[in-house]
């Protein structure tokens, strides 16, 4: 009997290609989440260091100081946005992998199952050369 050959080879190398492909994008959209979600971080470390100085100087630094709360405000608003975006696109990108994943493991029960559809016709064809030979010897008398 001919060894043992899975007609859909094509289909599950192109499914790995495509888990792999979206492994490495759900890992740049990581990496990219949390360079975002470092940068929240410090923009909100300087507000809180800056909102919690005092400022005696006068009343331009107090000015100064309050424009720039308002600014850093609006810096982590806007940081927020883009670590809430981020983490979206992050999810999308997990989304993907999963569906990746669970469509090659489709393909690989469908080829772990054919196999053993295959070993079992190979055993079976080995027993039958065996029980015909078991036969013959009998019919000649060598048992």
């Amino acid at each position: 009997m001919r060894k043992f050959e899975f007609r859909l080879e094509p289909v599950l190398k192109q499914r790995e290609a495509r888990e792999e492909q979206a492994a490495l994008e759900q890992a740049r959209a990581l990496e990219e989440y949390n360079r975002k979600l470092r940068r929240l971080t410090e923009a909100r470390e300087n507000l809180a260091r800056v909102a919690q100085s005092d400022c005696h100087a006068g009343l331009v630094d107090w000015f100064n100081k309050l424009a720039y709360c308002e600014f850093m405000a609006c810096e982590v608003k806007q940081r927020e946005l883009e670590v809430n975006r981020s983490n979206k696109k992050l999810e999308r990108c997990r989304n993907n992998l999963v569906q990746a994943m669970q469509e090659r493991t489709v393909i690989e029960k469908l080829k772990e199952k054919q196999f053993s559809t295959y070993k079992l016709a190979v055993s079976r064809l080995e027993q039958k050369e065996l029980d015909e030979l078991a036969a013959l010897r009998c019919a000649r008398g060598q048992i």
